[in-house]
C-alpha cells in the first residue's frame, strides 16, 4: 500500500537524488516520481537503486514538455523542485553574458518553476508541502551569474506568494544553500571552491546531504514554517 507520493523534480541532481535516497530509506512504502532530461544513465541507476521510484522525462527548457504535466494523475504529498540551470561566468567578465543566455537561464530557473507548480497545482493533497531550490545567492548575488542570482532571489519572493496564495492547504518554502560541489557546479574551479569557503563562518561548504536533510524535515511532517527561506550556507558574508 502507497503511503505518500512524492514529485521530485531534477531527480538526477546532486540534491534530487539525495533527497530521493533519504525519502526511499525512510519511507520504503511511498512513490517517488523524479523528473530526469539527459542524464539517462542516472535515471537508470535510480530507478533500479530504488524499486519505489518512477521516472517522468521532463524538460524544463520546452513549454511543450512541461505542458505535459496536466496529464499527471497521481494526488502528491510533496512536490520538491530541484531542477536548476546555470553557466559559470565570473563578475568581471560579465559581458559575456549575452541578454540571450540571461533569458535562458531565467527561463529555466523560474518561468518553468513556475509553470510545474500550475500545472501541478490540481494534484497537491490537502496538508502537502511544496519546497523550491533557492541559493545563498539570492540574498549576496555571489552566484555562478547574474541571471542565476535574480531568477533565485524571485523564488524567495514566489516562495512567499504561493504560502500567501494556497494558505492553509499547501505548506510553501524554499531552502537557500551555499554553495556546493555537485554536477551543475563541476566545472567550477578548486580554488574557486576553496576561497568561498573562507567567506563562511564554518570555514566549510554545504553539502547536498545537508540539503537533502533541511528539505526532509520540512515535508516529513506538519510544521508551522510556512513562507520561509531557509539559509543553509555555513554563514556566508
Amino acid at each position: 500500500m502507497i503511503k505518500k507520493t512524492y514529485f521530485v523534480t531534477g531527480g538526477t541532481s546532486s540534491v534530487g537524488e539525495n533527497l530521493i535516497r533519504k525519502i526511499s530509506k525512510k519511507e520504503n512504502q511511498s512513490a517517488i516520481f523524479f523528473t530526469y532530461f539527459k542524464d539517462v544513465k542516472k535515471k537508470n541507476y535510480i530507478k533500479s537503486k530504488y524499486p519505489n521510484t518512477f521516472p517522468v522525462k521532463l524538460d524544463l527548457g520546452s513549454k511543450k514538455s512541461i505542458l505535459k504535466l496536466k496529464n499527471f494523475k497521481y494526488k502528491i504529498d510533496a512536490l520538491i523542485l530541484c531542477a536548476a540551470s546555470t553557466k559559470f561566468i565570473p563578475i568581471q567578465n560579465f559581458k559575456k553574458f549575452k541578454p540571450s543566455d540571461f533569458e535562458n537561464i531565467t527561463n529555466i530557473n523560474l518561468v518553468s518553476q513556475y509553470s510545474v507548480v500550475y500545472y501541478l497545482l490540481d494534484n497537491l493533497k490537502k496538508n502537502s508541502n511544496l519546497v523550491f531550490l533557492s541559493s545563498i545567492a539570492s540574498k549576496n548575488s555571489i552566484g555562478s551569474n547574474c541571471a542565476y542570482s535574480a531568477s533565485k532571489a524571485a523564488i524567495n519572493n514566489l516562495t512567499m506568494f504561493f504560502s500567501r496564495a494556497l494558505k492553509a492547504k499547501v505548506t510553501v518554502n524554499s531552502v537557500a544553500p551555499g554553495l556546493m560541489k555537485t554536477k551543475l557546479t563541476k566545472k567550477f574551479s578548486n580554488k574557486y571552491f576553496i576561497e568561498y569557503s573562507k567567506k563562511t563562518n564554518t570555514l566549510k561548504l554545504t553539502t547536498p546531504d545537508m540539503v537533502g536533510d533541511l528539505i526532509y524535515y520540512l515535508i516529513s511532517k506538519k510544521r508551522n514554517i510556512n513562507g520561509q527561506t531557509l539559509s543553509i550556507d555555513g554563514g556566508c558574508f
